[in-house]
């Protein structure tokens, strides 16, 4: 699942494509550690503001505190940019 992770102020930082378990922990818990490359040391910690969105229950805000970490990762592309990504990383 790809989520936008923003930071404190809800300013878009990244977007992350999690396994669906650590998703559904995240929105079970409310709260994530992120490992960035399998390195504990450049982990950081995702968590989760509930909001109720006029279409659905329930809707979910994805936010860190580790803006500099969370800024390290890959960012994964979204549905409506892959075929673009995949026009210029083209060879």
């Amino acid at each position: 699942m790809r989520i936008v992770i923003h930071d404190k102020y809800l300013e878009p930082l990244t977007v992350l494509a999690l396994p669906v378990d650590q998703y559904r922990k995240l929105n079970n818990t409310g709260l994530l550690r992120a490992i960035i490359d399998g390195d504990q040391k450049r982990s950081f910690i995702i968590r989760t503001i509930e909001v109720k969105a006029p279409d659905k229950e329930r809707a979910c805000i994805y936010y860190t505190e580790h803006e500099e970490q969370c800024l390290g990762t890959m960012p994964a592309i979204l549905p409506g940019q892959q075929a673009l990504f995949n026009q210029l990383t083209k060879v």
